[in-house]
């Protein structure tokens, strides 16, 4: 049975942090060419005159530099979704007493804030390519920040609850 400490709620804004994130990320909504009838995500591109969706690195193979970086911030997400696993394991063997040492916070808050400038990375790196393509970020796109944000709040509640007196903790 898990400990009920000021950093619990490190666990449940790291699992809302997670579903934004994977929301954001999977789904083809991340910005849209209004011109060319195109809604693209980090991982697949669909046309909305014949509903044809491609994956992300075909619809874009005629660009090359585009291209490479949408292929970059793609495998950098992905990374991020499993930093933030990661994180929710850490967080959870903390809390639940499997391991009492502190050093397994402190390496958890390393996780989620190195984890959260991994995504910020990502999605900046994809938004900024597709603004050069003439796409407009939507909802995808701001649902991934949220997530990506709030993960690294996630972190600051960890910290927080480990610098609590060891009283407040219990």
């Amino acid at each position: 049975m898990c400990y009920r400490r000021m950093s619990t709620l490190s666990v449940f804004v790291g699992v809302m942090a997670l579903v934004l994130f994977i929301v954001g990320v999977a789904t083809p909504y991340m910005g849209i060419k209004a011109s060319d009838n195109v809604n693209t995500g980090m991982y697949q591109s669909c046309t909305q005159h014949n509903r044809t969706c491609y994956d992300t690195h075909t619809y874009f193979a005629k660009y090359g530099t585009e291209k490479t970086q949408i292929i970059i911030s793609a495998v950098m997400a992905a990374f991020t979704v499993v930093g933030m696993i990661i994180f929710l394991g850490m967080a959870l063997f903390y809390l639940c007493g499997l391991f009492e040492e502190d050093s397994l916070a402190v390496l958890a808050v390393v996780v989620s804030f190195s984890t959260g400038v991994l995504g910020l990375t990502s999605l900046i790196l994809h938004g900024v390519t597709l603004t050069s393509l003439s796409f407009t970020l939507s909802w995808s796109f701001g649902a991934a920040i949220t997530g990506d944000i709030i993960q690294m709040i996630a972190g600051i509640f960890m910290l927080l609850g480990r610098m609590a007196p060891k009283v407040l903790r219990e």
